[in-house]
């Protein structure tokens, strides 16, 4: 019987049963994504699913548990070691309810077992959302302040490196990208000398990458970092002998995740994989979002005064309607001190700023990283208020290299990476406040005022904009 078949008609076997609590009742494309998961092991198919869930709630988990149990040869299942604990208590469940016993043919891998391991088996990436930042950081070279102690004579270098980053103007982000003359000094350190391990990968990396420092004025200290140019080169070998399977709640603003497939060199495969993005399927209302069309614009003096009057005006009719979680999202470092202290005046000890195990009086004051990292883990928003769109700053230096490459190769860098970034991170930001059909408020005019803010307005999916919030 063709694997398609016996896995569709087990898991809908398991659907049905009342016994069993192996399957997420709420998850509606369970039969869909078993199949095509099936399909993609058994044909050695490239497949790019995006849920519209994180992986920390993933009611679809038995979706692609099931083909991986049924297909009998190695199976690797691949994501963070949190998620891992989580897939290795239902594929138990699963094995009872199934009377299967195969355990030797699935591996549950964190990424960097995963990136350092020669595997030629299929591969299933749980939160592949995380893709990016995972090869990253299994590439990434970081010599700290304390790296230098094992290097003898270093001294004379370290002090011109560290006196050379301090003169530059301060910017928000405390990191700069290596200029002619610093890397001109790392070079004179690293030639003809025996390198210690750490050492030797930050030159290696150095080589193939571009490097940045993190400065700690505080301390007068600075931590070098190396970051890779073109992760699909790094990635080629992997991919050429695994059938990659990458599940992610929002991988991309597009179905066929371009912006993906090409920044992790999956693009090359386009002819032989299959992408799908499905709905959360999980409120039957749809997201009040608001966006007033008389803010000041991001750029303009009057745009910190006005958000923290309107941020303070939402939280307060939402308390007055119906307490509950609050969030505001502000990816300015600034704006958002300023933010949390203008909100605590208010509202005292019940602000925090980006800090876990709160309850439903909260308000949590935040950056993006951090919301869309944990917000699986904090209670379910009836307000998420979003001060500006999260399209990459040129600003932040790291951005800016990025930015520097694409023109290098003369790409349009915003429809190409700034906008299609943002989009992504925005469709992740909502996926909790899907939960409770609650109130987003995007108070960037250019949602309103730039052709590309249909676009953006589209990529959240289910919305109902309103003019005047209805708060509940």
């Amino acid at each position: 019987m063709v694997l398609e078949v016996q896995v569709h008609n087990a898991l809908r076997d398991i659907l049905r049963s009342e016994s069993t609590k192996t399957a997420d009742q709420s998850w509606p494309h369970h039969l869909s994504m078993a199949r095509l998961i099936a399909r993609a092991v058994r044909l050695g198919k490239p497949t790019i699913i995006q849920t519209g869930v994180p992986a920390a709630q993933a009611p679809y988990r038995s979706s692609y548990l099931i083909p991986a149990l049924f297909w009998g040869q190695p199976v690797a299942i691949v994501a963070e070691s949190r998620i891992l604990h989580q897939i290795s208590t239902e594929l138990s469940q699963l094995q009872k309810s199934l009377a299967i016993n195969v355990p030797h043919a699935l591996m549950l891998l964190t990424p960097e077992l995963w990136l350092e391991k020669n595997l030629d088996i299929p591969v299933i990436i749980d939160g592949a959302d995380r893709l990016e930042n995972w090869v990253q950081d299994w590439l990434q070279a970081e010599i700290k302040p304390t790296d230098w102690k094992l290097l003898p004579d270093s001294i004379d270098q370290r002090v011109r490196l560290t006196k050379s980053i301090f003169q530059r103007p301060v910017n928000p982000y405390d990191c700069y990208l290596l200029r002619e003359k610093e890397l001109s000094i790392l070079q004179e350190l690293l030639t003809d000398r025996e390198l210690p391990l750490i050492w030797q990968k930050f030159q290696q990396q150095l080589i193939k990458g571009w490097s940045w420092a993190r400065v700690d004025r505080s301390q007068g200290s600075v931590t070098l970092f190396t970051r890779q140019i073109d992760l699909g080169a790094e990635l080629a070998p992997i991919w050429a002998q695994q059938t990659c399977v990458a599940i992610g709640n929002v991988l991309d603003s597009e179905t066929t995740a371009p912006s993906f497939r090409q920044e992790l060199g999956l693009g090359e495969m386009t002819t032989n994989m299959t992408t799908v993005r499905f709905g959360a399927g999980i409120s039957l209302d749809p997201i009040q979002l608001y966006v007033p069309n008389w803010m000041p614009m991001p750029n303009t003096p009057m745009f910190q005064t006005a958000f923290v009057r309107v941020a303070i005006e939402l939280i307060h009719r939402q308390l007055l309607a119906a307490p509950g979680f609050i969030v505001v999202v502000v990816g300015d470092t600034p704006l958002k001190a300023q933010a949390a202290a203008a909100i605590a005046a208010q509202y005292g000890s019940r602000v925090q700023v980006e800090k876990l195990g709160l309850g439903t009086q909260n308000i949590l004051v935040t950056g993006w990283d951090f919301w869309c990292h944990y917000q699986e883990e904090l209670p379910l928003p009836k307000l998420l208020i979003i001060a500006t769109l999260p399209i990459p700053s040129v600003e932040d230096p790291l951005v800016a290299a990025k930015v520097s490459g694409y023109k290098q190769q003369r790409q349009d860098w915003f429809r190409q990476y700034l906008l299609p970034a943002g989009m992504k991170v925005l469709r992740r930001s909502i996926s909790t406040v899907a939960r409770s059909a609650g109130l987003v408020a995007i108070l960037d005019n250019r949602t309103n005022n730039r052709s590309y803010g249909s676009q953006i307005i589209a990529t959240l999916g289910a919305v109902g904009k309103v003019e005047r919030p209805e708060f509940r």
